[in-house]
This record gives structure tokens, C-alpha cells and sequence, in this order.
């Protein structure tokens, strides 16, 4: 699977045009931001607990290509295609036993990992420096998550979620800044538009989330 995804946003970054001579590799850090369920926890770029296997783990994180290209006057377009992780703890649940006698609240660490696009219109504040405000979309890939249970009780193996939306809108606001080498670094915060469950789940439960992410790319062509 990690083939097939890193061939087709091969596939993507040669059909960016390339006349405006500012293609970049781009990698980043970013936070989940749970909005409208309080339980819901971000979670750190690195989590120690003594108690798990392994006993580091890393948080959010992903990489792509991005390309700037003027658009008209002073404002220019970022073009952005890659691969995004990001991780959060949900919401603790109340596990029970056959007998419903209780074993404690348990909390599950989730990861989705999804496809980026998105196009970001660029207005200047100084000669290096920019703000921009765009649209895009993220297509999932993947979601798992995992008891973090200390007793043993449950397995540690990784479930697959099936309740999140395959293709999610947002609307992402960046502050840029580009050096007179080949370096951009940004700090980009992306809002989804709609509520992330489907089905019925949907029905009673809204689900919201920001992203905010550190990015820094290295020009490569």
C-alpha cells in the first residue's frame, strides 16, 4: 500500500507545471485538534509510557510536494499534494465484562492516515514573508486505533475504524515564509468543513477537527 501511495503522488507532483521553476519536497509536524468533544485529547509529537510496548511513540507527522506559481498581481498559488498522519487519543470508554461488572476506562490512541490536496491563495506581507487563505481536501486511507490498557486485559493489537468519512473538505489559513536560498518553512492550521463521522454513528454524535502543523520544504527543481 505504501508503494501504490508513493507512485501515485509521484505521479501527481509531474503534472504540477513547472514553468514557475518552484517545486518543493515538503515534510511536517502536526497536532489534531478536537472540536465539539471535550474527552477527546490532542496528542504530543512524542508519548512516553513506561508501560507500553514500544514505550515511545510518535505522534502526527507527514510529507508531499508543493509548488508556488503566481496567480495575479502580487498574490501567487500554493499547490500542496502528500501524505498526512495525525493522531489523537479518543474518546475513554467504559469497558465491562460479561457480567457487567466494570474494568475500567480505557483510552484509545486513533491514527487516520489520509491523501492531502489543496490549493492556498498567497498575498504578500514582505518580500519573504506571506499569508494565505485556500481550499482542499483529505481522501482517507486508513484508520486504526489501540487500547491503551495497562492490565492486559484486551489485546494491543490495532483495530480498523470504519466510521470516518472517505473524503473530507477543509479550508486551511497559512503564514509562509520563503528564504533567499531554497527553504520555505510554514504554519498552517486547517479547519474540516464537515462532521468526520458517517452512517448512523453521524446521526446522534458530531465529530469536528483542526490540524495545526509545522512544514518546512526544500526547493528541487
Amino acid at each position: 500500500m505504501i508503494k501504490n501511495i508513493a507512485c501515485l503522488l509521484v505521479i501527481v507532483a509531474s503534472a504540477f507545471p513547472t514553468s514557475a521553476q518552484e517545486l518543493y519536497a515538503s515534510a511536517n509536524s502536526n497536532f489534531y485538534i478536537p472540536l465539539g468533544e471535550s474527552a477527546m485529547q490532542t496528542f504530543p509529537v512524542i508519548h512516553h509510557d513506561k508501560d507500553a510496548t514500544p514505550k515511545f511513540s510518535a505522534g502526527g507527522f507527514g510529507f508531499g510536494v508543493t509548488q508556488f506559481r503566481p496567480l495575479f498581481k502580487k498574490v501567487f498559488l500554493e499547490l500542496n499534494a502528500g501524505l498526512l498522519k495525525y493522531k489523537f487519543w479518543n474518546t475513554p470508554m467504559d469497558f465491562r465484562d460479561s457480567n457487567n461488572q466494570p474494568l475500567g476506562v480505557m483510552n484509545f490512541a486513533t491514527v487516520n492516515y489520509s491523501l492531502t490536496f489543496s490549493g492556498i491563495a498567497h498575498y504578500p506581507l514582505t518580500e519573504r514573508m506571506s499569508v494565505g487563505v485556500g481550499a482542499g481536501f483529505q481522501i482517507a486511507v486508513i484508520s486504526r486505533s489501540k487500547i491503551r490498557d495497562k492490565s492486559e486485559i484486551f489485546s494491543r493489537a490495532w483495530v480498523n475504524n470504519n466510521h470516518y468519512k472517505a473524503v473530507m473538505p477543509v479550508i486551511p489559513i497559512e503564514i509562509l515564509y520563503r528564504d533567499e536560498k531554497k527553504m520555505y518553512y510554514s504554519v498552517n492550521y486547517t479547519q474540516a468543513v464537515l462532521n468526520q463521522l458517517r452512517g448512523d454513528l453521524a446521526k446522534y454524535k458530531s465529530q469536528n477537527f483542526g490540524l495545526l502543523s509545522v512544514a518546512v520544504g526544500r526547493r528541487i527543481n
